[in-house]
């Protein structure tokens, strides 16, 4: 953080506390930190690469989600035609 208030116009300080928040398995924070260094440097390479890491993690987590609550809605419906 103090690197952050150090240094407001620099993207790296931002990929850092992203990776930080990663490690503590904080995926949103994570995610932020990285869209606000490449804000600052659209073209940064290392937060690029953060941020498809994290969404697709969002992604798989989401299809899992879906897919467990379509198996919930088709076994009610089982269970509704079994009665």
């Amino acid at each position: 953080r103090r690197a952050i208030a150090q240094f407001p116009d620099e993207a790296e300080p931002h990929y850092r506390m992203g990776r930080i928040h990663r490690a503590q398995m904080n995926d949103d924070a994570a995610l932020e930190e990285q869209n606000r260094a490449l804000k600052l440097s659209p073209d940064f390479g290392p937060s690029l690469y953060e941020r498809i890491l994290l969404v697709s993690r969002q992604y798989r987590v989401r299809m899992q989600e879906l897919a467990e609550e379509a198996w919930r809605r088709e076994g009610d419906r089982a269970n509704r035609l079994a009665r």
